[in-house]
């Protein structure tokens, strides 16, 4: 019988007994041995998962849908996720695709997830172009780590008349000054100067000097913190200072308008709703996709907590708006002066960086930019003075910090926006997480859904998979022990 993967041999028993050959034999262990592995690994992802930035997203369950259709070749960065139905055009039949879009900006991450109509062409490389370039724009004007940027030439010319500037910057210095007057001074644009003195620029480092630790500041140099002496007009936009030592940090606002003018260019590429993240906020416009869904359905985001990266302190549930939290727990340094661990945030009253604490503070409102100073306004302002300013501003606002006898307290306006969450788990993977499967009756007392198993019970189950395909091979083979 040579020739065929089959030989025919004498068991001891005296009986005739039909085995593989021991090439054929191993190929088969080794397919069956990958096949258990893929079905293993395979068990751990969720039947449909949608690739958000630290949220899930409720909605029903899909099929994947191909990428030919869009007539560009994803990247790695460019991912299709999933095709749903379209809320409200279920009698059509109609779907809508999903796609992540993904690049780095000011010194940090973006991510974009968006939802079109399958029957929209979507040409995400332009999407992606554009929204690269328009961060890039941004960071040209604000960033003070360019020395060319506009808000450096700004601060640099020390003249004291109108200087010409882009309606971008003065329509942030505009909204900068209405969050100093309104914060009542506990958030100032006019840090920069304290910033260069201790030698540290907020959030947006370059390649080579990531998280610069600040020095001693020069007792020669005393900055002018005074928002007040700076006037803006936006028609002719026009800025100027009143004192020629004043310098602008916008780093506070400019992730809101960040995020507001990314989500204009997905509205203009004809997407039906997008979610957006860049840095620590998020941006959700998804309301034409969950406008005619049912009850519970929205994006749902959870705020971590500051004292365990694995917990979240509670989950904001939304089909548009925008949340933002600042914190004292991440950008952290030991000060040269007090040797204490302090934090990248400035107190406007002293001039000193804010003590690194496990704090933060979450904002949730429709208007991205300010959301984004809000956060700031309020950490800096303090639990009490700022729980004051969120209810006096109907503001829905957050405050947690671990060191409080009651860590977590939240703004008469932001009860019920803000559910609270003390032993939810955060979902191991930020950026996939499940769609729920059923409304849940009890908010409060359920866990967010960990994506998958833990890699213990995968090799559990590896193990004991591969052992037993490998005594069903024997036993096939004639060769069970005993």
């Amino acid at each position: 019988m040579t020739g065929t993967p089959f030989q025919t041999v004498r068991a001891m028993d005296g009986q005739m007994q039909t085995r593989m050959g021991r090439p054929s034999l191993n190929r088969l262990l080794v397919v069956l041995v990958w096949w258990s592995l893929a079905v293993i690994c395979r068990s751990s992802e969720p039947d449909h998962a949608n690739h958000l930035v630290g949220v899930t997203a409720d909605q029903r369950e899909s099929k994947p849908s191909p990428d030919s259709r869009v007539g560009t070749k994803p990247s790695p960065s460019e991912k299709n996720s999933s095709q749903v139905p379209v809320a409200g055009f279920a009698e059509t039949g109609a779907t809508i695709a999903s796609y992540e879009l993904s690049g780095m900006a000011m010194g940090m991450g973006w991510k974009v997830h968006v939802w079109c109509r399958d029957d929209v062409v979507l040409d995400r490389l332009a999407l992606k172009q554009q929204l690269q370039a328009e961060l890039e724009r941004l960071e040209s004007i604000f960033s003070l780590y360019q020395s060319q940027s506009e808000i450096s030439r700004w601060n640099h010319h020390r003249a004291t008349d109108w200087q010409v500037v882009s309606l971008d910057f003065a329509r942030l210095v505009q909204e900068a000054l209405r969050q100093a007057r309104q914060s009542e001074g506990a958030f100032d644009p006019t840090i920069a100067g304290v910033m260069e003195a201790r030698k540290f620029r907020s959030i947006w480092p370059t390649s080579s000097s990531k998280n610069p630790q600040p020095r001693r500041q020069n007792p020669e140099v005393i900055p002018t913190i005074d928002w007040e002496a700076v006037e803006v007009t936006t028609e002719p936009p026009q800025v100027r200072k009143k004192h020629p030592e004043i310098q602008l940090d916008l780093n506070a606002l400019v992730e809101g308008l960040a995020l507001e003018t990314m989500t204009g260019c997905c509205q203009r590429a004809g997407v039906l709703a997008c979610l957006v993240s860049l840095g620590g906020e998020y941006l959700i416009d998804c309301e034409r996709l969950f406008s005619q869904a049912r009850n519970q359905a929205g994006v749902k985001i959870f705020v971590e907590s500051p004292a365990d990266a694995t917990k979240s302190v509670a989950v904001i549930r939304s089909i548009k708006g925008c949340v933002s939290t600042s914190g004292t727990y991440r950008q952290t340094w030991p000060d040269v002066e007090s040797r204490d661990q302090v934090s990248h945030l400035i107190a406007p009253q002293t001039g000193q960086p804010l003590k690194a604490s496990a704090s933060l503070v979450s904002v949730y409102h429709e208007n991205p930019i300010l959301a984004d100073g809000w956060a700031t306004s309020l950490m800096v302002a303090g639990r009490e003075k700022g729980l004051r300013l969120a209810n006096q501003y109907q503001l829905a606002a957050l405050f947690y910090s671990a060191e409080e006898d009651e860590p977590l307290i939240i703004s008469e306006a932001a009860k019920g926006i803000f559910v609270p969450l003390e032993t939810a788990l955060v979902p191991t993977n930020l950026f996939k997480a499940q769609p729920a499967k059923g409304v849940r009756t009890s908010e409060e007392n359920s866990s967010p859904v960990v994506s998958g198993w833990s890699w213990g019970w995968k090799m559990v189950l590896c193990i004991a998979g591969m052992t037993a395909l490998i005594r069903f091979a024997r036993f096939a083979a004639g060769r069970v022990d005993g």
